[in-house]
């Protein structure tokens, strides 16, 4: 309902519900390219990034600079400053039988007095006994800085 008291109709888009007015606007607006993957930082994202503050996080499916038989993916950092996205590698995942490969799922942050927890899964690697691993849970860790 509008401020005059009038029902709004809504409109199910991919991007959630929206007013009927609101929808041609949204039509109109032509995505921006943000961040190109080149292969050794990672290719083929598949999953949701998280946002956390200015940053954005997430992993892809395949690439980086890993040293297994099996580059499995990249879990990543994009970072807004100064009117652009720059891009950290935080792990290349190496592939069986010691690392992940194949990262099909997005992270889960935690912070807490020692620092950002970053925690996803792969579809394989790892020890286990299934052909090129049974996947793995990893977590990694951005330490906090402390003051000199």
């Amino acid at each position: 309902m509008n401020s005059t008291g009038a029902l709004k109709h809504w409109v199910w888009t991919p991007r959630g519900a929206l007013p009927k007015d609101a929808l041609s606007l949204w039509m109109l607006r032509k995505p921006s390219q943000n961040y190109s993957f080149r292969g050794p930082d990672g290719f083929s994202p598949q999953s949701d990034l998280v946002l956390d503050g200015r940053n954005l996080y997430g992993t892809t499916f395949d690439g980086g600079l890993g040293h297994g038989e099996f580059p499995g993916g990249t879990a990543f950092k994009l970072e807004f400053s100064n009117g652009q996205w720059t891009e950290r590698v935080l792990h290349s995942f190496d592939g069986p039988p010691l690392d992940g490969t194949f990262v099909m799922s997005g992270v889960a942050l935690r912070r807490d007095a020692t620092g950002l927890h970053i925690f996803g899964m792969t579809q394989r690697g790892g020890p286990g006994e299934c052909v090129l691993g049974c996947g793995v849970l990893y977590e990694i860790t951005r330490q906090v800085r402390s003051a000199p």
